[in-house]
């Protein structure tokens, strides 16, 4: 059998990513396959993963994979992750997390005598609510006095946006989508000026920057050579560690835009609202246990976790980072459902990125689910971005068979503030227009109203048959 490979695997030479039903493979050079066989029968596979640093991967024979001779008899097999969300998808605290789990790993393979030959934020993903590494072939054996070739990469891919977010207040997030290698130290370090010098930002930033700009000024590979022959020993590279994570773990998130980080203590919802809307969606989420939900404007989780309570997995997207960051503050390291904050602008989500835009897959390829929420959104999509009444309902279709809608009419205050400014051109945004597109595409199980009928909550059904 030829693999049909994950198109986003192409860059180890050493191996590739492939399904074979319901399990993940990856093939493994003649090297590949040696150094992976040694680790495991160390115990450094088992143990790294165990300590919650690396997905659980193993040794297996090429024909449990299908695999004809043409890829060697040893192929690596990984624990299937359901859900593989980009960085450019994090709010502040996943990549601070995800940086700070690069760096715990790298000193405990140093233990082993490894270190890490990349160091990416998109070999990190959520696993079961903790930040785990799952590149596996990115383990290799130290060569004692050898740099750690990882560090250049992952100050542009982790430190930068991280010092950006916490330095000016800027999200990271469309610099990462908009070059997927990261930000540069010189771009960096023009945007922060000598006027922001604060720890972490000397030495990784504008010392870095002047080191580049003087590299490529020179234009002399011997000198690049010269720097690399130089030794650092394993005791200077744990230090370097030290220090990298102390940089990291000090720096702090709050932007200076968010629009909903405080909802959950401003909005706009009476007590007796709040109870009958949590009850409803309490009542949607046991009506679709088991099943995968989409919470499209999650804010900060809290309604995401009611009606998550019992499905298999529940995905949370959100334009404003802090508040999505809020909600990973609440499921982070939780045992429980495996719960997925996004930071996703629905008038803009992630697109297929990277080499022949398949190396990076679409919010829509990735994200699909089996049940939705959207609540409070509608009028946001509707009135806030023209998004005719039609194309919302299409987008409810696109996440889920059936789920809890909240319809938000024109005498609702938020409303009203929307239309404050602007012409009322939206004629037909009334409820007997939303009420007869949801029929058409679903069956109308239920409604209750709140606000004093401004707002309903819809439960939507699958037609029978």
């Amino acid at each position: 059998m030829t693999p049909d490979f994950h198109p986003g695997s192409f860059r180890d030479c050493e191996g590739r990513v492939f399904a074979s039903g319901e399990r993940v493979f990856r093939t493994l050079s003649p090297q590949a396959a040696e150094r992976m066989k040694r680790l495991e029968a160390r115990g450094c596979l088992k143990s790294l993963s165990d300590a919650g640093f690396l997905i659980p991967s193993w040794t297996t024979k090429a024909r449990e994979a299908s695999l004809n001779g043409e890829f060697g008899d040893t192929v690596l097999e990984h624990e299937r992750l359901p859900l593989i969300t980009y960085p450019y998808e994090w709010p502040f605290g996943m990549l601070q997390d995800a940086a700070l789990l690069t760096l715990d790993l790298l000193e405990a393979a140093l233990d082993f005598g490894l270190t890490l030959k990349d160091a990416t934020p998109f070999n990190v993903t959520l696993r079961k609510n903790r930040m785990v590494f799952f590149d596996t072939l990115s383990l290799d054996d130290y060569n004692e006095g050898r740099p750690w070739d990882g560090y250049s990469q992952f100050c542009r891919e982790f430190l930068s946006p991280l010092l950006l977010t916490s330095s000016t207040g800027v999200p990271f997030q469309p610099w990462m989508r908009g070059e997927l290698d990261g930000l540069k130290a010189p771009h960096l370090s023009r945007l922060l000026g000598l006027r922001r010098v604060r720890k972490g930002v000397l030495s990784h930033v504008h010392l870095q920057a002047w080191f580049e700009k003087w590299l490529a000024k020179k234009g002399d590979v011997a000198v690049l050579d010269k720097f690399n022959a130089k030794t650092f020993s394993k005791v200077a590279m744990k230090g370097m560690v030290r220090k990298l994570r102390k940089s990291v773990s000090g720096l702090k998130g709050r932007t200076e835009a968010s629009l909903w980080g405080d909802y959950g203590r401003t909005h706009s919802y009476l007590p007796e609202d709040e109870k009958k809307k949590e009850a409803f969606v309490a009542a949607a989420g046991k009506r679709f246990s088991g099943k995968v939900w989409v919470d499209l404007g999650c804010n900060d989780g809290k309604y995401t976790l009611i009606a998550g309570a019992h499905a298999s997995r529940a995905i949370g997207l959100d334009l404003d980072p802090e508040a999505v960051d809020g909600f990973y503050a609440r499921t982070r390291g939780d045992a429980g459902v495996p719960f997925y904050p996004m930071v996703c602008n629905l008038m803009n989500p992630s697109p297929s990125l990277g080499w022949r835009l398949r190396e990076r897959a679409s919010l829509f390829d990735r994200a699909g689910g089996e049940a939705f929420l959207a609540l409070a959104l509608v009028h946001h999509l509707c009135i806030g971005a023209n998004v005719p009444l039609a194309e919302f309902v299409s987008l409810l279709k696109t996440f889920g068979r059936g789920g809890v809608v909240e319809w938000v009419g024109k005498e609702d205050a938020m409303v009203r503030r929307l239309l404050r400014n602007r012409k009322d051109i939206f004629e037909d945004y009334d409820w007997e227009t939303f009420k007869g597109l949801l029929e058409r595409s679903f069956h109308l199980q239920g409604v209750a109203e709140t606000h004093g009928g401004a707002r309903k909550l819809c439960l939507v059904l699958p037609h029978e048959g």
